[in-house]
């Protein structure tokens, strides 16, 4: 789950078994009535999340990620597409693993006014 309120904290959380986890809190990112693009990369133990092309955080897989069935955007926001990419191929010479690879983009449009 994302949670993005203007003046207030970005907050990243994950549902499983009809509980909430602990909640991860990060300055907000966002800006009242601008565009803006959330890009999440899945790696293998993470997801590496991106705000306007700006690395936010490194969120720990909860579950195992072939598990994950929603991804909800909270706040009075709209959402104007929601683009996957499926995986690509990886040079060798990558010291990173990025094993079951594929993107996430999230573009809305402007933050309303709560």
């Amino acid at each position: 789950m994302f949670s993005g309120q203007p003046d207030k904290q970005l907050v990243i959380n994950s549902y499983i078994n009809n509980r909430w986890g602990a909640e991860e809190r990060f300055p907000n990112p966002f800006e009242i009535g601008q565009p803006f693009q959330i890009r999440i990369l899945v790696l293998e133990n993470y997801f590496k999340i991106a705000v306007n092309g700006k690395h936010i955080c490194d969120y720990p897989h909860r579950v195992p990620v072939e598990e994950v069935k929603t991804i909800y955007v909270g706040g009075n926001i709209r959402v104007d597409f929601i683009e996957f990419q499926p995986p690509v191929s990886v040079c060798v010479f990558v010291t990173e693993s990025y094993v079951d690879v594929f993107y996430v983009s999230i573009v809305g449009g402007s933050l309303g006014h709560p």
